[in-house]
């Protein structure tokens, strides 16, 4: 119980004494503010345990909102992580069929340039003849 509880209780208990004074004395206007003073004490009674209860409510509907939004994050952080090292793994897939192809490649030019030596030479020397002329081009 909190101080304004106790204090609508205290009006309440004081509203019956004046009630009871009033209707042993038979004097109506102190039975009606005994009447008054009960119902304004039960009032207060009630107000302060509606608010202490919705403050419990705020509190626990908080709390839960709390737990929620920890969920979905904790949900999220690992979709994100799942996401990242899906792909990781397919950039790592490609690369090394990047690096397969590119020594398939490399090792069937050498191939070719030992089965052609003439060939080979004729090429590379058009290459470099090309580069000469696009270089020092006037």
């Amino acid at each position: 119980m909190n101080e304004k509880r106790v204090t609508g209780f205290v009006q309440e208990v004081k509203g019956n004494v004046e009630q009871g004074v009033g209707t042993l004395t038979g004097d109506v206007r102190t039975q009606v503010e005994g009447k008054v003073d009960q119902s304004l004490g039960r009032l207060q009674a009630s107000y302060d345990e509606a608010k202490d209860r919705l403050t419990e409510a705020a509190r626990a509907s908080a709390t839960l909102v709390g737990q929620a939004a920890k969920e979905v994050t904790d949900q999220a952080s690992t979709v994100v992580r799942d996401a990242a090292r899906q792909a990781t793994h397919k950039a790592t897939e490609i690369g090394d069929q990047i690096y397969a192809t590119g020594a398939r490649r490399t090792e069937a030019l050498s191939r070719t340039v030992e089965e052609q030596p003439l060939a080979a030479l004729l090429i590379a020397g058009a290459i470099g003849y090309g580069l000469s002329f696009l270089i020092h081009r006037r």
